[in-house]
C-alpha cells in the first residue's frame, strides 16, 4: 500500500478508495477474493509508525531491506543487467518519515495552543496574521489525523512549514 500511494502520488484518501474499489490495486495489496478487506486506516499508520520506530531504534530501514531483496531476486530471474538504480526505495521512507513529522507537529501545537490561557489565546490574535488565525482554526477543528487524511507527499511541505512558523510565534508569546 505503500509503495502503491507513493508510486502514484495519493493522499490516504485516495489510497483507501483504490483499495476499497480497484480490483487491481487490491491484486497488487495481496487481496484475492471479492470477500477480502484491506487493511483499516488505523492498522495502515501504525505500520508506518512502527517502520518509523524501528529505523529510529535500529538505524535499519526495513522497506530498503525489502526493496533489496525483491530487486535481487528480480535480477536473477529477469537477467537485469543492474546499470539504473530504481529511486521509489529511496523516496518511499523519507516520505513516511515527513508524514510522521507532520502529525507529530501538529499534535504538539494542538496539545500546546489548547493550554494556553485566555490571556494567551488574546495575545496570540493580536500578533498573529490571517493565515495563523486560519491554522489555528483548521487546527482545533479536526483531529490531526483528519487534517493529514488527504495530503499527498507534495502536500504535506506547506502545512509542515506552517506548523514551524507557527511554533516559533507560540514561542516568543
Amino acid at each position: 500500500m505503500l509503495i502503491l500511494k507513493d508510486g502514484q502520488d495519493w493522499t490516504d484518501e485516495q489510497l483507501f478508495d483504490a483499495c476499497d474499489f480497484n480490483i487491481l490495486v487490491c491484486h497488487d495489496i495481496g487481496l484475492n477474493n471479492l470477500s477480502d478487506e484491506a487493511p483499516c486506516g488505523a492498522t495502515y499508520c501504525n505500520f508506518k509508525v512502527a517502520l518509523l520506530n524501528h529505523y529510529i531504534e535500529s538505524g535499519e530501514n526495513l522497506l530498503e531491506k525489502a526493496f533489496q531483496k525483491t530487486t535481487a531476486t528480480q535480477i536473477i530471474r529477469y537477467n537485469v543487467n543492474g546499470k539504473w538504480v530504481r529511486m521509489d526505495s529511496k523516496l518511499l521512507h523519507s516520505n513516511v518519515a515527513t508524514g510522521t513529522r507532520l502529525s507529530l507537529c501538529l499534535s504538539v501545537l494542538l496539545k500546546f495552543y489548547r493550554g494556553l490561557s485566555e490571556t494567551h489565546h488574546t495575545l496570540l490574535n493580536k500578533v498573529s496574521s490571517e493565515e495563523d488565525k486560519t491554522f489555528f482554526a483548521e487546527l482545533i477543528k479536526q483531529s490531526v489525523s483528519q487534517q493529514t487524511y488527504r495530503l499527498n507527499k507534495s502536500a504535506t511541505k506547506s502545512p509542515l512549514l506552517q506548523s514551524g512558523q507557527v511554533a516559533h510565534i507560540l514561542l516568543q508569546i
